[in-house]
């Protein structure tokens, strides 16, 4: 079996961990299971992206916003930072129970992520065909992927299961 990430259609994490993960019923469930570490770490990663203004992820700051687009924003949403005009992608990335954060369990799969629609149009690599540069809310880094991968392997390991029966 694989583990993988995708953020927004984008493969982030990929790691191959075979029938030990088969034999491993319930992964991502329950209060114990990996997905509440998991969640725990992308709000505390997510908060750190939006405060730093991109930085914490890719150590790229986030494009400024265009002049217009700052003076209009400035009037009109007095004292929002970058890509919190309305907090409702900040929420839906940060708060679990927004209705737009997404966050689901099943026995060995974990879906956690956004419902916010124009979150894509900030996070995708596709070529632009607008004017609106890419702002990527959401950027996992090495040690981020090293720490979920963890959480995983501590978690079978942990399960009392007989690995030493198990043959690859």
């Amino acid at each position: 079996m694989d583990i993988t990430v995708d953020i927004l259609g984008e493969r982030q994490l990929n790691r191959r961990l075979g029938v030990i993960i088969e034999r491993s019923a319930n992964i991502f469930g329950g209060a114990k299971g990996v997905g509440v570490k998991v969640q725990k770490d992308w709000i505390k990663n997510n908060r750190a992206q939006f405060r730093t203004k991109g930085v914490h992820g890719s150590g790229e700051r986030w494009a400024r916003l265009s002049t217009s687009y700052r003076k209009w924003k400035a009037r009109h949403y007095p004292g929002k930072p970058i890509m919190r005009r309305t907090d409702r992608l900040w929420h839906s990335l940060t708060r679990p129970g927004h209705p737009d954060f997404v966050y689901r369990t099943s026995l060995q799969q974990m879906v956690i992520g956004t419902n916010v629609p124009y979150a894509i149009y900030h996070q995708s690599q596709e070529p632009r065909t607008s004017e609106l540069p890419r702002r990527p809310v959401v950027e996992l880094r090495e040690d981020q992927k090293l720490l979920w991968s963890e959480f995983i392997r501590k978690h079978i390991f942990s399960s009392g299961i007989d690995f030493e029966r198990i043959t690859l």
